[in-house]
């Protein structure tokens, strides 16, 4: 298997997510990066210099899906012996308050196949479910209390109430 097989393969699963997620319109293929399409993207030359991170390789493919809370990494890499490893990492995209780092974890890894892939995407929507979402608060009743005079009654006297002012 060579890599644009590994890039073909992984768009035509993307293409069969289609039926959990309406992608109409959408070209995966635009969001698959080569090893060095990452690279550039992570270390864009417009910035200081920096030592390299990492030397890109040629036998790598990086897919980047972001939802709004979290951003899931799934890299694939051809070994030379025609083994194939798919993983995902997920991080979060918004620190924690008083923390300057994002949290993360590791996904499902596995080779390149279909039932990989589907237990990656469903490590993803595991990741993104939350236990228990708070009930919406109900709006404050502005009416007064049973048994209690009007506001008014209270700094007002009912006798001086239809006096005219001077």
């Amino acid at each position: 298997m060579t890599l644009d097989e590994l890039r073909a393969t992984l768009v035509e699963w993307l293409n069969r997510v289609k039926h959990w997620y309406d992608s109409s319109g959408q070209n995966w293929n635009d969001y698959i990066m080569t090893d060095q399409e990452y690279h550039d993207y992570r270390h864009p030359k417009d910035r200081l210099p920096k030592p390299p991170v990492w030397e890109p390789r040629d036998n790598c493919l990086h897919l980047l899906i972001y939802t709004n809370d979290h951003k899931y990494h799934v890299s694939i890499s051809l070994h030379e012996n025609g083994r194939t490893y798919m993983g995902c990492v997920a991080d979060t995209r918004k620190p924690r308050a008083g923390e300057t780092w994002e949290r993360g974890s590791d996904l499902h890894d596995g080779p390149f196949t279909w039932d990989d892939f589907v237990k990656i995407m469903l490590d993803i929507a595991a990741y993104e479910m939350v236990a228990k979402v708070k009930p919406a608060k109900a709006k404050p009743d502005m009416s007064p209390p049973t048994g209690t005079r009007p506001l008014i009654e209270k700094v007002v006297p009912k006798d001086k109430l239809n006096t005219p002012l001077r």
